[in-house]
């Protein structure tokens, strides 16, 4: 999906409880496009900025910061592809499903 959305939309997938070295296998593993950033989240500074108790979880941000919907579990593609859309369209529908609209407005993690 993030090379589906290159140059649109970054994907970032921030790791914790674990460590460097695993994070790293782990990427290269599940995500060999090299198209989705990733780190270890050491201190769970972003899970809790934006609001995530645990993984697997999702989230669409802004690039204003304002978090827009967030999910907890793996969720359907295509219903993430619609949600991209409709931001990428300027739209405030999002098809949520099981997700969780949020309205909070973040500062990005640093």
């Amino acid at each position: 999906m993030a090379e589906e959305y290159e140059g649109r939309v970054v994907v970032v997938a921030p790791a914790w409880k674990s460590s460097l070295g695993d994070t790293a296998d782990a990427a290269a593993q599940l995500i060999p496009s090299g198209k989705v950033l990733w780190g270890l989240d050491e201190t769970q500074e972003i899970f809790a900025a934006y609001g995530i108790g645990g993984q697997p979880a999702g989230a669409i941000v802004a690039a204003d910061g304002s978090l827009l919907v967030t999910w907890p579990g793996v969720r359907d593609g295509g219903d993430i592809r619609a949600d991209l859309d409709a931001l990428l369209s300027g739209s405030n529908s999002f098809s949520i499903g099981s997700a969780s609209a949020g309205s909070a407005t973040l500062s990005s993690p640093g």
